[in-house]
């Protein structure tokens, strides 16, 4: 892109390998790239690389869902979470005259939520 105080233009895009570029280090494209992956690869591996992505993916939604419960972003911090854990658990504990379902869902999410730190 070329900006000037008179006109913005839109220049085309350098290829990534012209002189003096940096191209940034992509390990899933050079696993793809490389063909011997194709034929080395077996059916046991590819099964267990599809169930560790559900698995993450299963991980992802959790975590949203939790974050729901709490009412707070996707980018709340430790201290947050935790305060926000102190409240609902104070709101919804069995001893303090709460739904211990509840509570119990409460308590889950704040263990899905506190696995990231």
């Amino acid at each position: 892109m070329e900006i000037h105080c008179l006109k913005i233009r839109l220049k085309p895009w350098p290829h990534p390998l012209s002189e003096g570029m940096v191209t940034p280090f992509d390990p899933l494209q050079d696993y793809y790239l490389d063909l011997t992956h194709l034929e080395k690869t077996t059916r046991t591996e590819v099964e267990t690389m599809i169930d560790s992505f559900w698995r993450q993916w299963g991980r992802y939604e959790r975590r949203g869902a939790a974050l729901e419960l709490f009412g707070l972003p996707g980018e709340a911090d430790e201290g947050t979470i935790r305060a926000r854990y102190r409240q609902l658990a104070k709101k919804h504990h069995p001893d303090t005259g709460g739904d211990p379902i509840e509570f119990r869902k409460v308590a889950e999410a704040a263990e899905i939520l506190m696995k990231k730190y």
